[in-house]
């Protein structure tokens, strides 16, 4: 068994990796923020540097401009943002240690953006942002752990970034919604994984459970689903009812009262509760899904991308033998969050780099993935994982010369 010391510095050594490369890129790029960071990172700069919820001046920035036409909402008149409010939120500490940073730099000399625009800050947000899926790959390995082997969920974590869009997010693009998406992912996963296994849920496994779900759901609406199912699982789980319908009922409120935040954003913005999405007139087609687009297409097809979750669904089903009610739920996750990709618009669900929207299901994937490795030889492990990983980099590389 690892010792906890020496898993942390494999971590640490994994930070440094992942942060090294990402500031290569950065140095390569010249940049750190675009596309749909931008709307992320507007309402992070809003929030601390003008404490408010108004793009006005962040949508029109010169060097960092809202990448479409700003759109004025009548009956607010304010900036349209229809990104969930939550990766920003969380870029807050980071942000103000960049600011911090820069203010240091510019009184002693240094040339300097104070404005919140600086590459300086753009870059801390975004070491933060690495940070945010290193974190996820700790709390998905803990998960792993709690149905199977040390070996088989190191082995399984380690598959799971070299073969996934999890490579890309967190070595490359973390400055996105995807890193902070896993990691609230993952320790959802691995909150409810110890309930799980135990049968039983305290009133501080419940609150925690409730506000990495609320968070999960913050950071992309769509997650709300999985916490639906997996508190769900637990009321058939647990055998004390009435008890545990109490404390599930903490979770829920705990839930609910960090999902407000997008109500309130929601109302701020738009004056209105519905979803910005549909406010901005974007549509998900319920009764004509496309599973072929999102699971095949070139452009942002999830197997094409990402082999490996096939590998992770047969090993789910494979599961279903010993564990059946473990791999449903996971299962579960999978299928909801496949339903309302595959209904969404497919200009939403594409790149840059494909597949993206399925980042909050990969902690339960994994649970598959590692039910297939139990019963693969070390030679056969290694050469799959070569092979995907190969497939994955060359993916990688056609994007990035494309883009």
């Amino acid at each position: 068994m690892l010792h906890h010391t020496t898993m942390h510095r494999w971590l640490a050594v994994f930070f440094f990796v992942a942060s090294l490369t990402y500031l290569v890129g950065v140095w390569r790029v010249g940049s750190t923020v675009w596309g749909d960071s931008i709307y992320y990172y507007a309402y992070t700069r809003s929030l601390v540097m003008d404490f408010d919820v108004d793009f006005a001046n962040e949508s029109i920035e010169p060097s960092l401009s809202f990448p479409n036409q700003p759109v004025l909402y009548p009956q607010t008149q304010r900036i349209v943002n229809t990104f969930s409010p939550g990766t920003g939120l969380l870029w807050i500490p980071a942000f103000i240690l960049g600011q911090i940073v820069t203010h240091v730099l510019s009184g002693i000399g240094a040339s300097v953006l104070t404005n919140g625009y600086s590459l300086v800050t753009q870059v801390m947000v975004g070491l933060g942002a690495v940070g945010f899926g290193v974190l996820g790959v700790y709390f998905c390995l803990h998960g792993l752990r709690s149905f199977f082997s040390e070996k088989i969920a190191i082995v399984t974590i380690i598959s799971l970034l070299l073969t996934t869009q999890l490579f890309y997010y967190i070595l490359l693009d973390p400055l996105n919604s995807h890193t902070a998406s896993f990691l609230f992912a993952s320790l959802s996963f691995f909150l409810w994984g110890e309930i799980w296994n135990n049968r039983i849920i305290t009133w501080k496994q419940a609150f925690g459970l409730g506000a990495s779900l609320g968070m999960l759901g913050l950071v992309r609406n769509q997650d709300v689903l999985t916490g639906v199912i997996l508190l769900g699982s637990l009321l058939f789980r647990i055998s004390s009812k009435l008890s545990t319908l109490k404390k599930i009922s903490l979770a829920v409120g705990s839930a609910v009262a960090i999902g407000s935040t997008q109500l309130i954003t929601s109302w701020i913005l738009f004056q209105s509760w519905q979803s910005p999405y549909i406010l901005s007139g974007q549509s998900l087609s319920w009764l004509a899904p496309d599973f072929t687009r999102v699971l095949f297409s070139s452009g942002n097809g999830f197997f094409r991308y990402a082999p490996t979750a096939v590998i992770c669904l047969a090993g789910l089903f494979i599961l279903a033998k010993t564990k059946r009610w473990l791999a449903v739920i996971c299962l579960l996750v999978f299928l909801a969050q496949l339903y309302v990709i595959a209904s969404w618009g497919p200009e939403i669900v594409g790149g840059p780099y494909g597949s993206r929207m399925f980042v909050g299901t990969l902690p339960f994937l994994s649970v598959g993935l590692a039910q297939v490795l139990t019963t693969v030889k070390n030679r056969l492990i290694i050469f799959m994982t070569a092979i995907l990983f190969a497939w994955n980099l060359y993916q990688i590389g056609v994007m990035l010369v494309r883009w």
